[in-house]
């Protein structure tokens, strides 16, 4: 007889501070004895990332915070079932998390941050955007990279200046050619 359990991905929450310069995560680690913080270069190369307030907590019970060692970019513990939490920057509104094995991604946008309009925000492939109750939330079912970039409602008000007066230039230079034409027949 062969038995099939589902497999369930483990799940990885970010939430985007309010200036949009940092994010605080809180990942599941499955019988885990490292993790390593990197993030992905323009080659994707693995740099190591900078991180702080790095917390481990036991999802076992055993140890509430629990203990572990950094040396650079990995941390190694006890192995076990964990969930760690962490703040790491964010640089130019771009936030990208890469895992070794598939994740249930959600990054939580605070008010005044919005990814939706494609012409100055992005969000990797599969990444569902929804509004929620004053923020934004995007998720990613069973991925391996979750990756967005936000912008401030002010690059939105730049954007439509720019094509306004994009659009007033062009009728201005287009009338007179359309007139000029009309004249000669």
């Amino acid at each position: 007889m062969i038995c099939v359990h589902a497999a369930v991905a483990l799940t990885a929450v970010y939430e985007i501070s309010e200036d949009g310069r940092s994010a605080i995560g809180a990942v599941e680690l499955e019988d885990a004895e490292d993790y390593f913080f990197f993030e992905v270069g323009l080659l994707g190369e693995r740099i190591p990332a900078n991180v702080q307030n790095i917390t481990l907590i036991s999802r076992d019970a055993l140890c509430n915070p629990c203990n572990f060692s950094r040396e650079g970019s990995v941390l190694e513990f006890q192995k076990g079932n964990y969930t760690l939490t962490y703040a790491r920057e964010v640089r130019d509104n771009h936030f990208i998390a890469v895992f070794e094995r598939p994740y249930d991604v959600e990054v939580i946008l605070p008010s005044g941050l919005d990814v939706r309009n494609r012409l100055i925000g992005s969000i990797s492939q599969g990444g569902v955007v929804t509004e929620e109750e004053g923020h934004l939330s995007i998720r990613w079912n069973n991925t391996r990279m979750a990756e967005c970039r936000f912008y401030e409602p002010f690059r939105e008000v730049l954007l439509m200046t720019f094509f306004t007066f994009l659009g007033v230039v062009a009728v201005v230079l287009f009338v007179p050619f359309l007139l000029t034409g009309r004249r000669r027949d």
